[in-house]
């Protein structure tokens, strides 16, 4: 079930050349999602309630028992209201006022295993409750994150449109060093950038993809993978899209480096980006960057296209050792053998953590 809950919200994610995975069809596979995981852990936390029925607490436990349901009950109780509230509201559709954080789960937990550990019962802290911890930190609010793919051309082609309407030019016809000024510029403007306008479809849906990362809470999401990323800009242009829709915390952007001239450019690309002190300052000390394998096989063959990405992620850990930044390798390596895939038809994505 949870295999196939991670393909069917993975696939709602990669928009790159498909025109049916849409911001609407997200939101739709991120509520169920949820649904699911409401679902799971309102079994969980009912089974929690009949097993802590003790009346051995601390104080602090036992001066929240208004109601007499026990201190652990009383505990729970709030949690598991809270997760049938959230299961009859995400059914309609609606994804307010209900469970939004991984804490709200957690800190309930904590407190009622700190508990008991505090009054000598180790053998009931370390059961069922301690389960339930690891499966909050593992699974989190809906089992999956949503990574978010889209080729770098649909920024610039949004970007041109915004450009246009505020007469600035447009963005496509930009020098490398033009974007890149503008970029940071409004990087670090407070104002607004989006106006009120009737755009076309296409950068309508950009706008609308961004505008439901920021409506949604920052620990459905894992990555924004861009396609065909070439350039320092295209980094930067989601990081301002985000920005601009008003997403306030600070999604991992994923740069993706396919064809052999990417790969081969890719540590110098990651160097300038992470030079820009800025920018810097918003990874966390991580940067992630994806490896693509099927448009430098079909540029080469598989032969020559694995040489270039092994010299491009030697280069890259080079660099990253360098800027003292976490770099997090990985492979979108799937399809056919002769697209330079492997066995498996589903992406494989190998972590690699280098420090």
């Amino acid at each position: 079930m949870l295999r196939r809950l991670r393909w069917r919200v993975g696939w709602s994610g990669d928009r790159d050349g498909n025109p049916f995975v849409t911001a609407s069809l997200s939101k739709e596979a991120l509520i169920n999602a949820r649904l699911m995981a409401c679902e799971l852990y309102l079994q969980d936390f009912e089974d929690l309630y009949l097993e802590l029925s003790m009346s051995k607490a601390t104080d602090d436990l036992i001066c929240e028992n208004n109601d007499i349901q026990g201190p652990y009950r009383q505990h729970l109780l709030p949690v598991i209201r809270l997760l049938k509230k959230s299961q009859a509201c995400l059914k309609e559709g609606c994804t307010e006022n209900i469970l939004s954080s991984s804490e709200q789960l957690r800190k309930p937990l904590q407190a009622c295993r700190n508990s008991l550990l505090a009054v000598g019962l180790t053998a009931v802290a370390n059961s069922l409750v301690l389960d339930l911890i690891r499966k909050v930190n593992s699974f989190g609010i809906s089992l999956v994150k949503l990574d978010i793919r889209q080729h770098s051309e649909r920024h610039d082609s949004a970007l041109a449109e915004l450009t246009q309407v505020l007469n600035l030019g447009s963005y496509i016809d930009w020098s490398e060093e033009q974007r890149r000024e503008f970029l940071l510029t409004e990087l670090n403007n407070p104002r607004p950038l989006l106006p009120k306008h009737p755009w076309t479809a296409d950068t309508q849906e950009v706008f609308d993809t961004y505008a439901m990362i920021a409506q949604e809470p920052a620990e459905l999401f894992g990555l924004y993978v861009i396609s065909m990323a070439s350039k320092v800009s295209d980094i930067l242009a989601v990081k301002l899209l985000l920005k601009a829709a008003g997403v306030s915390w600070d999604m991992p952007i994923a740069p993706l480096f396919e064809t052999l001239d990417d790969l081969n450019n890719a540590p110098q690309i990651m160097a300038e980006l992470l030079s820009i002190e800025s920018y810097r300052n918003s990874c966390n000390n991580e940067h992630h960057v994806m490896i693509g394998y099927s448009d430098s096989s079909k540029d080469l063959g598989v032969l020559a296209a694995t040489w270039g990405q092994y010299k491009c992620q030697e280069k890259l850990v080079e660099v990253f050792v360098k800027k003292n930044i976490e770099l997090k390798l990985f492979h979108g390596r799937g399809g056919t053998i002769g697209r330079g895939g492997g066995e498996d038809m589903m992406p494989l994505l190998l972590n690699h953590q280098v420090h």
